[in-house]
């Protein structure tokens, strides 16, 4: 294989599928993982397919493949055999991953333009838009902070929420728990759910306001009952330990399934621990591990070292030494202090 096997996009996704080939001892994995990271380019989603042997080096060459291109996250996965074709008789290991990120490029200065004349003219959505613009494209808090306090003063909701959150962060403002407390009750007079959800952090840990966890069990479940996913997994955790609510563990995996059906990643974990531990479902280490992988995949630390566990004991999935090594480097990597002990336990016992 060449480099000229390698076709690849900057501009659109490219799909690679590699069948019986990787588990092959006469195939150099290292010299390929060289050849491609020397010539791949853009976004590239990767699928490997091959028989599964049984713990046995050509099924962990599979699995190892996406180490050595430093892939972003891999799922090894088996289907079982007629799950494919009804006349296959064998089991198939699958593995797929993802290298490069998509690029989506935003004309930021036509926007601060447009935003800007009709903002200065007194349009609230505008200045609305023109402070997210500055927060979240250009960097630039003080900015942000000055136009999301014109939105929030004409009563624009989400201003008010975003303000809120300037001051109970620093951003562009020193941080001020009170005034923060003022806006998200300005903002959650109009129904909006974060500020609702940001009440009910408020009144959970403190924050302008005396700790009440009856309270902030109250402003969890409004913005839960509107269905913001965040809210739904704060008021599950509510229901599941018993603080400020009935202790409830049906009511509360319930309510981490619904957050991790909308993509929720600290929903998704909770889900894949309660399928590992039992909580208001039945044990089903296989089902945890789907669960974790989702919200591994989008950063979320924990999910990544109790995933990387999983692999190390191979419960639910095949069991993999460097699968695992690969999800718990992950975790220690974004500050997980017990994923960074355990990674110097076994760097010690080496």
């Amino acid at each position: 294989m060449t480099q000229d096997d390698i076709v690849c996009s900057e501009e659109t996704p490219t799909l690679h599928i590699f069948s019986n080939v990787l588990d092959m001892s006469t195939f150099d994995l290292k010299k390929f993982a060289n050849l491609i990271n020397s010539n791949v380019n853009g976004y590239n989603r990767f699928v490997c397919v091959s028989p599964f042997i049984g713990n046995s080096n050509r099924d962990s060459r599979i699995i190892e493949f996406p180490t050595l291109l430093n892939a972003d996250s891999s799922m090894p996965e088996l289907l079982d055999k007629f799950q494919l074709r009804s006349d296959k008789t064998w089991t198939c290991l699958t593995n797929c991953f993802f290298l490069g990120k998509l690029d989506i490029s935003y004309n930021t200065d036509q926007e601060l333009v447009e935003y800007y004349g009709l903002a200065k003219e007194g349009d609230v959505e505008a200045q609305y838009d023109l402070a997210r613009l500055y927060c979240e494209k250009l960097n630039n808090k003080s900015e942000a902070f000055k136009w999301f306090k014109m939105a929030a003063n004409s009563d624009n909701s989400e201003a008010q929420m975003c303000l809120g959150c300037c001051y109970q962060k620093g951003y562009g403002v020193e941080i001020d728990k009170n005034k923060a407390l003022k806006w998200y009750l300005a903002s959650a007079k109009s129904e909006n759910v974060r500020a609702m959800a940001s009440l009910g952090i408020c009144y959970h840990f403190g924050y302008g306001v005396e700790k009440d966890m009856t309270k902030a069990a109250e402003w969890y479940k409004k913005a839960a009952n509107k269905g913001y996913s965040e809210a739904l997994w704060r008021y599950g955790k509510r229901c599941e330990k018993g603080e400020g609510v009935e202790k409830d563990i049906n009511k509360a995996f319930e309510l981490y399934k619904m957050a991790a059906e909308q993509g929720n990643s600290t929903g998704q974990g909770l889900v894949g621990g309660c399928y590992q531990q039992g909580i208001g479902v039945e044990q089903n280490y296989s089902i945890a591990a789907k669960w974790y992988q989702k919200a591994a995949e989008q950063g979320d630390a924990e999910a990544q070292f109790l995933l990387g566990l999983l692999y190390a004991k191979g419960n639910g999935v095949i069991k993999s030494d460097v699968t695992a090594l690969f999800w718990i480097k992950k975790a220690a990597n974004q500050g997980l202090k017990k994923a960074s002990g355990l990674l110097a336990r076994i760097n010690k016992g080496k």
